[in-house]
């Protein structure tokens, strides 16, 4: 294990990502006294937060975009990070906060990744291509839409009907996926591909979904709310269908409430809640011995279960063991065993 540090003066750092030369990129506190700092770490951080590179066991600050704070998304097999900085001091009257744009860093320049015409933009993925997705304000501050962003500028992907969207995910094929309000109020998830936005069917007793993943098949993975916002179950996509994870696993103490991401050999990795209340991260295996069962099979509404509100699902937690748990056999995925207790809280 080495020790990366932090920058000069800072007292807390954390690694983020390592691309195929073994750079790493994360963020970190410096000794700068800064008032804008706690959109990005909450209440009583008192310090500059920056992007940092670390090369050959060097940390380096890679800047801003003129304000005081950079704070990193990702970073890609190719080395370039995805992250949002603020352009100035100077806070909006709307937010209280200075604008903010994402930016792309690679060999030592920061892009400014731009905005849809609003004071804040987010970037929350990118490819191995360089391709970006995320969601903007437009012009009036009410509204955001998902983007796609690469060499040919920034783009507005549209909705579904509705005034808001977000792309979360975009694979190395430029396919995108994310969530979009509709005309009916209700958020679906939605797949975008050569210029056009397509809506992922709910399953039953679903009113909104969520598209966090797509794979190289396009088998698209996310999560499913009722209509108070409260998390029922994962979701997979898979050739126009949507499918209740939950109901494919076998047998498990583990009521999964998201599916977080799934990898081009169709592994999941899903989150979950256990009977005492404590979450877990899984990864559901494929049993390549079952079928995709019939979307007509699967009408029956969701179990109802005690309401886990979306806003408070972590998005990262400590890794359960990889063993896998009873009934394996006995379903299209196989979960893995989520007994062994986390010693410590996730950080994020």
């Amino acid at each position: 294990m080495v020790d990366l540090g932090t920058l000069p003066g800072g007292y807390e750092s954390q690694a983020i990502g390592i691309d195929g030369r073994g750079d790493v990129a994360g963020f970190a506190s410096n000794a700068v006294p800064d008032d804008f700092s706690f959109p990005f770490f909450g209440p009583g951080w008192t310090t500059q937060v920056r992007t940092f590179v670390s090369q050959h066991g060097v940390m380096r600050d890679v800047g801003t975009l003129g304000g005081p704070d950079a704070f990193m998304t990702m970073m890609n097999s190719r080395g370039q990070v995805l992250g949002e900085s603020y352009l100035n001091s100077t806070p909006t009257a709307a937010f209280g906060v200075p604008p903010v744009h994402p930016f792309v860093w690679q060999r030592g320049r920061m892009q400014d990744i731009g905005s849809l015409g609003g004071a804040q933009s987010v970037a929350n993925w990118m490819n191995n291509a360089g391709q970006a997705v995320g969601s903007s304000l437009l012009a009036d501050d009410q509204s955001f839409h998902p983007f796609v962003w690469d060499a040919r500028g920034l783009r507005d992907l549209g909705t579904l009907g509705g005034g808001l969207g977000t792309a979360n995910w975009i694979d190395d094929a430029g396919d995108v996926v994310g969530w979009s309000t509709t005309p009916e109020q209700t958020s679906h998830g939605f797949v975008w591909s050569d210029g056009r936005m397509r809506d992922l069917p709910l399953t039953a007793g679903a009113t909104n979904a969520f598209a966090n993943s797509v794979n190289a098949r396009g088998e698209v993975v996310g999560s499913q709310a009722d209509a108070d916002f409260n998390a029922l179950t994962p979701v997979l996509w898979s050739h126009g269908h949507g499918y209740d994870l939950s109901r494919l696993m076998a047998p498990t103490d583990l009521r999964l409430i998201e599916a977080a991401y799934i990898d081009d050999h169709g592994e999941i990795v899903a989150i979950g809640v256990l009977p005492d209340g404590w979450q877990r991260v899984a990864l559901l295996t494929r049993n390549r011995s079952v079928s995709l069962p019939s979307p007509l099979a699967l009408t029956a509404s969701p179990t109802r279960v005690a309401p886990v509100p979306v806003a408070v699902a972590p998005r990262f937690a400590l890794p359960s063991t990889r063993s896998i748990g009873r009934g394996a056999r006995a379903g299209l995925y196989l979960p893995t065993n989520p007994n062994a207790r986390a010693k410590t809280p996730s950080h994020r």
